[in-house]
């Protein structure tokens, strides 16, 4: 094993409630005519943009979406910034496999700027070789191309590359490359992972 690629949001950083709170608030103040927590496992299988997207068409197409955008990105930014935590774990483990050498990258659906923003806060840019934005680069991880970027990148082969992630989609799509995958689990996405017989972890404590 000679590459490390890491997920972002659920997985090296605890911020699914930033992302949470930030719909929960659009539907409130768009008085969204649904039960946010009856959706919410719908949305569990969507990039932020779609979550927008879909909530655009489905209650309110009138709003443009560079307004939704707006209304949540000062919250966003601020919890990036200031408050959200790394996942237990991570930073000793990065760390550890930085001194031995190993490749490491972030493969998130999250912006370039978020995630630079809460790896320096962490002191943790310094020991990532890149960041593969699937929201800057326009790509999505339900199709392997960001996957196959990072390996070329690396100039590595998938049958030495681990991938650790939360969400099980993403999962399917980097084995399809014959990528090793560790699943990050949580109460939402068990079954989830249970579904795709992969080998899970809590947080990094277990791996250190």
């Amino acid at each position: 094993m000679n590459t490390i690629l890491f997920d972002l949001d659920g997985t090296l950083i605890d911020s699914m409630y930033v992302w949470e709170n930030s719909i929960r608030h659009l539907y409130d103040l768009y008085h969204i005519p649904s039960d946010f927590e009856a959706d919410k496992p719908h949305y569990f299988q969507m990039t932020y943009p779609e979550v927008l997207q879909n909530i655009q068409k489905k209650f309110m197409p009138q709003i443009l979406m560079k307004e939704m955008i707006h209304e949540a990105a000062d919250y966003i930014d601020s919890e990036y910034r200031y408050h959200v935590p790394l996942k237990p774990g991570v930073k000793e483990f990065i760390q550890t496999q930085f001194a031995q050498d190993m490749d490491m990258a972030v493969v998130t659906s999250n912006s370039t700027a978020l995630t630079e923003t809460v790896l320096n806060r962490f002191d943790l840019q310094k020991d990532i070789a890149r960041i593969f934005s699937a929201q800057d680069l326009r790509l999505t991880k339900r199709e392997p191309e960001i996957y196959q970027m990072a390996l070329n990148y690396f100039q590595t082969e998938p049958q030495e590359t681990l991938m650790f992630e939360d969400s099980a989609y993403a999962i399917d799509t980097a084995r399809q490359l014959g990528i090793q995958c560790i699943g990050i689990v949580n109460e939402d996405n068990k079954s989830e992972m249970e579904a795709l017989n992969v080998e899970t972890i809590n947080d990094f404590t277990q791996v250190i």
